[in-house]
């Protein structure tokens, strides 16, 4: 049994975003690799423990974790959890489109969305 299942953390949504952020940047057969550890994004914290210390607890169900800057390692001082919201507006430009974060916004509220 891995310590992981031993100690129920694999339940945590926490150790989920440590898991699911570390495979994007560290295994080449992540769907999801390319975007991550295919452009440069390293993963540096060294255990859980330190991943936890720096972020804490998942405020709400609403928040997932982001990179302060895109361009930036997940690293201590580059890492936080942020709503939907606070992540569209940090995107790399190529997300967006022809519209700006303002624009992509207003649409959103045109159209009676929420984000």
């Amino acid at each position: 049994m891995s310590y992981a299942n031993r100690n129920g953390l694999q339940s945590m949504p926490e150790y989920q975003a440590y898991c699911s952020a570390k495979t994007r940047c560290t295994l080449t057969t992540n769907r999801d690799y390319p975007a991550y550890g295919g452009r440069g994004i390293q993963f540096k914290f060294e255990s859980f423990e330190d991943f936890l210390k720096e972020l804490g607890f998942r405020p709400t169900p609403k928040h997932s974790l982001d990179r302060i800057n895109n361009d930036g390692s997940y690293e201590v001082g580059n890492v936080r959890w942020a709503t939907a919201k606070e992540q569209l507006y940090n995107r790399r430009p190529y997300v967006l489109s022809s519209f700006s974060n303002d624009a992509l916004l207003d649409e959103v509220k045109r159209r009676g969305l929420t984000l």
